[in-house]
């Protein structure tokens, strides 16, 4: 058993694992059981086993021990299965039993997701708040899900707020969460800061979907703040033509160009800017 137990300190959970099977198979006393079951648990849980993990953590279900840690695992394996229901109903029996210790804000930040999930912005949002008054260290995907859950709910100020913890960081959420950024920044009639963002978001290739639409939302933030009246509106319509020609936006960008066009009576550049487009309207 204390063999197991220092390969677990030293964070050998493969050996630790090993060892405390060979304990549970062979040893004459019940007295380490229910540990060796719980580090095999955690172990199998660590190598997202999730299967393997649950039965093990289910089976603790009414040892005293560990009452306050294997809910907080079930749910999170349960979430990781997309079974948010099953989250939902083990959280909140969790949090009424224990309001107030170790797992209560992890459990808030676990709910908060399956509320996402379900599409129920509004419970996640709440169950946000509550988690961070518990935390200090905030995860950065909470920020992420109440983000976009208060942009749902046109809260656009938090949304903004949320999000702006979200995108220090490059990575899968930075390029959806600089979109929802500036589009939270464009309800609050802060133009140029969306535009940033939505620049941002174009720049990134994690999802194709939201860089067609940040770099439409860039154009048409271009447009509305730009001082130059031709060259600069122009460009980005350009671009943004050239790069999406079948985008479902084509056709109000080509309209944008043609107003342009119109406005500035820039005819000789006009022809030019259309001969740079690869498949120009007729």
């Amino acid at each position: 058993y204390h063999i197991a137990v220092s390969y677990m300190k030293m964070g050998n959970l493969t050996d630790a694992a090993t060892w405390f099977d060979m304990l549970r198979v062979h040893a004459s006393s019940s007295r380490y059981q229910n540990d060796c079951t719980y580090y095999i648990s955690y172990t199998r849980y660590t190598q997202q086993k999730y299967d393997e993990a649950l039965e093990g953590f289910l089976s603790l279900h009414n040892d005293t021990q560990y009452s306050q840690l294997i809910p907080y695992y079930t749910a999170e394996i349960y979430l990781f299965q997309k079974q948010y229901d099953k989250v939902e109903s083990i959280a909140q029996s969790y949090l009424a039993t224990y309001p107030q210790n170790a797992y209560t804000a992890e459990m808030y930040r676990i709910l908060e997701e399956a509320y996402y999930r379900k599409k129920e912005p509004l419970k996640a949002v709440t169950a946000f708040e509550e988690y961070t008054k518990r935390e200090s260290s905030l995860r950065r995907t909470a920020f992420y899900l109440a983000g976009l859950s208060y942009y749902q709910l046109e809260v656009y100020s938090k949304a903004a707020t949320a999000l702006e913890q979200v995108v220090p960081v490059n990575d899968e959420l930075t390029q959806n969460a600089y979109l929802h950024l500036g589009l939270s920044y464009l309800q609050s009639a802060q133009k140029n800061k969306a535009r940033m963002a939505f620049e941002q978001a174009s720049a990134m290739n994690t999802d194709l979907k939201v860089k067609e639409k940040a770099a439409y939302n860039y154009a048409l933030c271009i447009h509305e703040t730009s001082f130059s009246a031709f060259g600069e509106s122009v460009t980005v319509f350009e671009r943004f033509l050239n790069e999406f020609p079948n985008s479902a936006y084509a056709g109000k960008v080509s309209s944008y160009l043609v107003e342009t066009y119109m406005n500035t009576r820039s005819y000789e550049a006009a022809l030019k800017s259309i001969e740079r487009i690869a498949h120009p309207s007729n």
